[in-house]
């Protein structure tokens, strides 16, 4: 069998991080809560991977190196704004586009059950890998180095949480 190339073994990685897009919007969507800001964000990430690819050890999985760079991207940019506040525009009118209805009513849907449910910020990001990106328990436990019990236990609170703010959500709905 052949040795992969650097060059075959870069692209095979660009192909995967062109794959990750529609999670990396959904992620990015639940960090930033703004449109154009996720937008922004999906697009310094992925300069900082390709810029930063050759880093990646190729231990794991390659969208969870994908999301350690977001996070740090979207934790600078969070650095950078208590230290130069800036003025925030209203959004522009938004163009409909195929499917925008179903993402925008996930996103505000997110946005509420976050918001209800209290999760906290380390247990928000264990749903997105788990729920968004599909990652199963046993990869998990080793990027994250929790016991697969406490990993269970902490998918099982999270779910609770969010189960009790959508029957909360729907009632207010009823009324």
């Amino acid at each position: 069998m052949e040795d992969v190339t650097h060059e075959e073994r870069a692209l095979s990685l660009i192909e995967q991080l062109v794959a990750l897009i529609p999670k990396m919007k959904i992620h990015a969507l639940a960090l930033t809560r703004s449109k154009q800001t996720a937008e922004d964000l999906v697009q310094s990430t992925h300069v900082r991977v390709l810029e930063t690819l050759h880093q990646w050890t190729g231990r794991g999985r390659f969208e969870s190196w994908v999301i350690k760079v977001m996070n740090s991207v979207w934790s600078n940019e969070l650095r950078h704004r208590r230290r130069r506040p800036e003025v925030e525009l209203p959004e522009p009118d938004l163009v409909a586009a195929a499917g925008f209805e179903n993402q925008l009513q996930e996103k505000l849907v997110l946005d509420v059950l976050r918001a209800r449910s209290a999760v906290p910020d380390e247990d928000f990001d264990l749903m997105i890998k788990a729920f968004i990106y599909g990652f199963t328990i046993t990869e998990l436990t080793v990027e994250l180095g929790s016991p697969r019990g406490t990993l269970l236990a902490r998918v099982s609170r999270i779910k609770q949480a969010l189960k009790k703010a959508a029957r909360e959500r729907d009632q207010e709905d009823d009324r």
